[in-house]
Parts: structure tokens; sequence; C-alpha cells
């Protein structure tokens, strides 16, 4: 080290936090995220006062240090108290029977609804003045959408006294894929539990505003919910620092940030930690950069072999791995995962198949954030015999002829001497510009690309078009 430099080590930055070191001109010079549990970053620096801000989920600190020239300096770093859905140690609103109940009532099985698998749901809401029972408006559907659980009369509630209400349900399930539906003042919204063997599915939500026509009304929220996974039995452990590493990358993976270093995901499988999820949405943040082939190959063999069931979200990686996947059959957890599934389509349209509950929330997926929530219209259950009769088509039919006739208004801007008769839809797609990051794609793919529809949906509808 130089003899004028100064050098900062900073210690204890847990996995999922990130560091942002601000010089006294306010530029920031650098930034990293934690090497790994008890792992230590090292910066040579110029003398002089630094800012360094500490970022875990959507919290931040700052704390101000002088350097002196050829000085080594230790700063440990803050553990972060962030917002969850999951009363986990640490994290902000929660206090200690939270964390207790939710503990001893997900190593209960209060409802025995098949054999293999389980689920356990807890909702909070940190209003303490709204007192309407938290689980109303709440279901849990089979993939065709039959109810299979009363949720509000099956779960346990706190008792009236409670500083701060929650409703907790335990139950036993087959292996297999379900619907969460909640019921909200903007409609209602599903999103995707997946129940694997020897394994809980714990889903942990808030109830927050929603609102509607300039009022509004609070309900468990599925956009930033907390879902874990661990080993039947063991329950909820609002004391493992994990599962606060995992809560931390699914903030990171919802607002775009790669929180987590990838040979830390890696070495994390490696070390037969059993926590699916961690895997599961660390490699999905390897995909915000550029992954090494192997690594992620490595992690969705780990994650086959530890859940030994084809859950959607790790095919999505296989996907992108380039290993062999089965056609989809239900919606994955991530929308991430569900963008690898629409990219991967494009080349081979049987991944997403025509009338499959996947194919028919295309025209539904709602919201923003890290999970994929759809909005619930009774029609997504059953397809009509014909296209020309089922609304969840039409839909997309609609969708698909709004961008080829606004493209066509743009272009019509652009060329005014542009011919401005009625054309179909088929006609209209022919005359689509190449695009310029896949030049050889065929209109049917710029399509399915441009509206987020499966490219069998649009080849579909185009096919209708040319005949009609």
């Amino acid at each position: 080290m130089s003899e004028s430099k100064s050098k900062l080590r900073v210690l204890d930055l847990e996995p999922g936090a990130e560091i942002f070191v601000v010089n006294h001109r306010l530029e920031r010079i650098e930034k990293a995220v934690s090497p790994g549990p008890g792992g230590a970053l090292e910066y040579e620096l110029e003398p002089g006062i630094y800012k360094l801000r500490f970022r875990a989920g959507y919290s931040m600190q700052d704390h101000l240090v002088a350097l002196e020239g050829g000085q080594t300096l230790e700063f440990r770093a803050p553990r972060l108290a962030f917002n969850s859905a999951a009363p986990l140690q640490g994290t902000a609103d929660f206090a200690g029977p939270q964390r207790q109940s939710a503990h001893r009532i997900s190593q209960q099985t209060q409802r025995e609804l098949g054999q293999g698998g389980g689920f356990f749901l807890y909702i909070s809401d940190p209003d303490r003045r709204g007192r309407r029972p938290l689980a109303e408006g709440v279901s849990l559907h089979d993939l065709q959408g039959q109810p299979i659980l009363n949720v509000p009369r099956a779960g346990k509630t706190s008792p009236r006294s409670a500083p701060e209400p929650w409703f907790a349900l335990s139950a036993s399930l087959e292996p297999g894929s379900y619907r969460l539906r909640v019921t909200t003042a903007q409609g209602k919204l599903e999103q995707s539990v997946v129940v694997c063997p020897g394994w809980q599915t714990q889903v942990f939500l808030r109830r927050t505003p929603f609102w509607h026509s300039q009022r509004s009304q609070r309900a468990p929220n599925l956009f930033e919910a907390s879902v874990l996974m661990l080993r039947l039995g063991e329950g909820f452990r609002p004391e493992r620092p994990d599962l606060r590493w995992t809560e931390l990358a699914r903030q990171g993976l919802s607002s775009g940030r790669a929180v987590l270093e990838p040979s830390l995901i890696e070495q994390l499988l490696d070390q037969k930690l059993e926590n699916p999820m961690l895997g599961l949405l660390g490699g999905h943040l390897l995909l915000l950069g550029n992954p090494e082939q192997g690594r992620l190959e490595r992690i969705v063999w780990r994650l086959r072999e530890i859940l030994n069931y084809p859950h959607p979200d790790v095919e999505a990686l296989a996907l992108r791995a380039g290993l062999e996947v089965q056609p989809l059959s239900t919606p994955p957890l991530l929308r991430s995962s569900w963008a690898l599934w629409l990219q991967g389509s494009l080349n081979h349209p049987e991944l997403i198949p025509l009338g499959s509950f996947p194919e028919r929330i295309s025209t539904a997926i709602a919201g923003s954030g890290a999970w994929l929530v759809w909005q619930y219209r009774p029609q997504l259950d059953q397809p009509a015999p014909s296209p020309g009769q089922d609304p969840v088509y039409r839909q997309m039919k609609a969708q698909v002829s709004g961008y080829l006739h606004r493209l066509q208004q743009y272009t019509q801007l652009t060329q005014s001497e542009r011919s401005s008769l009625p054309q179909s839809l088929s006609q209209l797609a022919q005359q689509l510009p190449p695009d310029p990051l896949r030049p050889e794609m065929s209109s049917a793919q710029q399509l399915a690309r441009a509206t987020g529809l499966p490219l069998q949906s649009v080849k579909r509808i185009l096919e209708e078009e040319e005949q009609a």
C-alpha cells in the first residue's frame, strides 16, 4: 500500500446487502455486495472523509468515516432492519410474539388435504386500527380453479389483545401446483403456490391499501409476499440468517439489483444449505449479469436434486442454461421465470401449449415486482369449445390488433402519404419492420415478443386471419 494511501476494511456485510463508498465530491467510487458470511471487503483510498452507504432490501443507512494517510480502518457493517412480510429476526415492525406464533403453527398440521408436502400461510397487518378478518377474501385452489380450502375458517387468528393481528394456517398437501387467490378493491389476484415432496412452502403476506374509485381497502398483498421453503416438520425458523438472505435476494430481484455474489450462490448450494428458494432466487439474480454457463447448469442440477420435482422456476433456469425441459403446465412463481418461458417459446412454441393455463393467463399479468401475479377472471378456468367463443382468445386477438394498429398509426405519422385503408391483422403483421436486435425474427415472433403472448397464440391468431 502506498504511504499516502489509506486502507478501509468493511467487515461482516451480510449476503444480500450492498455497500456504496462515496467521496467528498459526492462521487460513488466503490460498490460491492457481500463476499460471504464473515467475509471482508478491502478498499485502498486516498486520505479524506467518505460516506459509507449500506443497503439491505429497501432500507439504507449512512455512516461517515475519516481516513488518514497510511491508516488501516476496520468498520463493521450494520445489520439493517428491513421491511418484510415474514417475521424474520431483525426485520422491521415485528415483535417476538409474531415470530413465535409463526414458528409454532408452521410445525402443526391444521388441515390434512394430502400427503407428501406442506403449505403454511401467515398474514399480518402493521396497521393496528384494521380489525377486519385478516384472511377475508383469501382462498386456495387447485390448478383447475376448484377451491380446496376455506382459508378463513381453517386457520388460527391472534387474540384480540394482540398488539398486531395475525392469521396462520398450516396444511398438508399433495405435491403439485396450486393457486392462491386474494380479493382486493382492484379485483381478484392470483399467484402460484408450488409444493414439492418433503418440503413445506411458506407464504407470508401483509395487508396494504388497495385503491379503487378514490377509496382504499386493505388486503393481503401478493406483490410483496415473502415465500420460503423448509423441510417438512422444521417449521418457520425466524432466527436462520439464510432466510434473511433469501428475502434480501427477493427484494433485490424485484428492483433489478444483483445483490448476491455469483460464487456465493453456488457455494451455499454446494454446502448443502437446505434453502431451495435462496438457490432459485440466486439463479435468477445471476441472469441480471452475464453468467458463466457452467455455473448456471450446476445450480439447476443442484436444485433439481434438492427438490426432486419439476419446479417451473427451476425449469425456467434449465431452459436458459440450454438443458432439456418439458412443456410448461403451470405458471411459475417468478416474473423473470415467465419471461424465460416466453423467450424460449419463440424458438420452441410447444413449450407453452395452446389451451394450457399458463397460456390463458398471458393476457392477465398484473403489477410489477419479483412475483408473477395475474388478475383472476372466471373465463380463465374453462376454455370455450371454439376460439371465437372464448373471451380469453378474443382478448389475445384484441391485444395483437391493438399493437399492430398503434404501429400503423405511428408509421402513418412518419409517412403521411401511406394509405389509411383498413387492413387485416395478417397483412399488418407482414409490414412489421425488422427488429434491430433480432432481424431474423418472423413477424409472428416479433408480435409475440412485443405483446408478451406465447408464440403459438400469436400464430393461431394470424393463421385464422389469413383463412377468414
